[in-house]
């Protein structure tokens, strides 16, 4: 760059002001460039703030620039520009050799500044690179202010390469929002955003704005951090958070598609499917008899394509993680008859919805390690269904639900598909 400022300036002028910027007692403050720097087992292991290009707090009419407890780097020989310091020395200045070698390797260790800012300045590809390697890469933050679209562009493009991305809506402290120019751009790492939408999980009144994250991330093809914001333990671990947080984006444009399981996406559209006993190896289906109530037993058993949708099953969302789910053929939604055998197991059918009886309805979609692979539990009597150990003349099995026994958990595990 031309127009570099000239050592005898600096030579002449008069000390950095300590009064409104605290003093870091930097070895290197009062010093010119010098190529060794300072040794690398001396270079802090982490810092709090660098302002790339600053000169330290400037408060001119209330208009306020720069920090008072920042490191900042600078021309070697740069003096303040603005305010009632100008032309004086630039306090907890890092000395650059000059504009063109924007490079900080022989001061600071590389991902190791907390926070760095730059404003309004000229940011080249060097000058770019050197944020990239000073930042720390997972709890760091880059505020960029008033800088022009040219060098944001170079500035936003290098940051992202190593997985930093604008987030504008990240809440910053006063500190950095008292600052007098605007725009300000703010980019964090996608492992603090990561972890930024794990924490609002929790908090239903934050979804929007944990939308507004895994749409950041998957705009811009950081997958990983999509996946496990959704594979997360607060979504695991609670079935009717996860079922809520999927009907609460399916009205909404998302970019993460590929993050949510297939079968899931089919669920919440209500597609037909089919339900396979993991145990017995056998599809779910309505039998063709009816009772003195109207109602079909439901039975599992060997798939026959000439009678395609006895097989196929629609899920109806009622809310949280319950459905209800209504047989293709008949249009008869399944349910628990009342009566209790001697093992304590109710019987499955299939039948018209009573109003009264909802809850008979009702069955929560439980999730298991496998994505196609779940338990159903009826909401009235809580027990999970599954199917009989006995084979009636046709070699069907009878559909119960009863008590999950753990010692045969795959009779009670459905493969949809």
């Amino acid at each position: 760059m031309s127009n570099q400022p000239k050592e005898i300036d600096w030579d002449r002028a008069q000390y950095a002001n300590y009064s409104d910027n605290d003093n870091l007692y930097l070895p290197y403050t009062d010093l010119k460039w010098s190529p060794s720097g300072i040794p690398p087992n001396q270079q802090p292991l982490e810092v709090n703030l660098v302002d790339y290009w600053g000169e330290g707090r400037i408060n001119s009419y209330d208009f306020i620039t720069g920090f008072p407890d920042s490191i900042n780097i600078n021309h070697q020989y740069q003096l303040v520009s603005n305010g009632t310091d100008r032309l004086r020395k630039i306090p907890n200045r890092l000395p650059l050799y000059d504009y063109d070698a924007a490079n900080t390797s022989n001061y600071l260790r590389s991902s190791s500044v907390l926070v760095v800012t730059t404003m309004g300045s000229i940011i080249i590809q060097k000058c770019a690179d050197d944020i990239a390697r000073i930042v720390s890469k997972y709890k760091g933050i880059v505020i960029a202010y008033d800088v022009s679209q040219p060098y944001l562009c170079i500035l936003s493009t290098t940051l992202k390469g190593i997985g930093f991305l604008i987030d504008d809506q990240y809440p910053l402290i006063s500190k950095y929002t008292e600052i007098s120019i605007s725009p300000r751009y703010t980019f964090r790492s996608k492992y603090a955003i990561a972890d930024s939408a794990i924490d609002l999980i929790e908090k239903e009144n934050e979804w929007n704005n944990l939308l507004r994250l895994l749409n950041l991330l998957a705009n811009n093809s950081f997958n990983e951090q999509v996946y496990t914001i959704m594979n997360a333990n607060k979504f695991s671990s609670n079935n009717e958070r996860y079922f809520r947080f999927i009907y609460f984006i399916t009205i909404e444009s998302i970019s993460f598609s590929n993050a949510i399981p297939t079968i899931i996406k089919r669920l919440f559209r209500s597609d037909k499917l089919f339900m396979k006993n993991q145990r017995m190896d056998q599809y779910l289906k309505l039998g063709w008899k009816k009772d003195s109530e109207g109602d079909h037993t439901a039975y599992g058993g060997r798939f026959e394509e000439s009678n395609r949708d006895r097989y196929l099953w629609s899920f109806i969302r009622e809310y949280d993680d319950y459905f209800r789910i209504t047989n293709s053929y008949f249009g008869l939604y399944l349910k628990l008859g009342w009566k209790v055998d001697g093992d304590g197991d109710n019987t499955v059918y299939g039948g018209n919805i009573e109003k009264d009886n909802i809850d008979r309805f009702l069955w929560k979609i439980q999730r298991t390690n496998n994505e196609n692979v779940f338990k159903l539990v009826n909401k009235h009597f809580s027990k999970f269904m599954k199917l009989g150990w006995k084979k009636d003349g046709d070699g069907d099995h009878t559909s119960y639900s009863g008590k999950f026994e753990s010692s045969n958990e795959d009779r009670f595990n459905w493969i949809l598909s």
